[in-house]
């Protein structure tokens, strides 16, 4: 699907990319909090505190790049109804897996991936027309 390829997908890798950034600097932070209690040197502080700072420099730019695929996304995924809407949402711009949204809207396995199939159907059938129409 055009839709998934050109406009979903690179919107969800970045969040997940993001998502990433942040569990590192996270982990980042707690090192630095045990650090200065277990004896670590000045050259090792420096070197987690470069870590850091190039962790957060790359999550600036990710954000960056999150804005810019989201913008798109939404255009499309905005236009979904309830259900439908709540999965692809939380799929495309939250980053979370389908066994997961599954649980937290305490639906079926089965019901997300037929609301997942009629909601990328209805949005490639408006990505599709908006194309021809330019």
């Amino acid at each position: 699907m055009k839709i998934v390829d050109e406009i979903l997908a690179p919107a969800r890798e970045q969040e997940l990319v993001c998502q990433t950034h942040i569990k590192q600097i996270d982990l980042l932070h707690r090192i630095i909090e045990r650090f200065g209690k277990h004896g670590g040197s000045r050259e090792g502080m420096q070197e987690i505190l470069r870590k850091l700072a190039l962790e957060e420099d790359q999550l600036n730019r990710g954000i960056d790049s999150l804005i810019d695929y989201r913008e798109p996304a939404l255009k499309y995924i905005n236009r979904l109804k309830g259900d439908e809407y709540t999965v692809i949402y939380r799929y495309y711009i939250t980053g979370q897996t389908w066994e997961k949204i599954a649980a937290e809207c305490y639906i079926s396995p089965r019901a997300v991936y037929n609301l997942r199939r009629s909601a990328l159907n209805k949005l490639e059938k408006i990505y599709n027309t908006e194309v021809q129409n330019g």
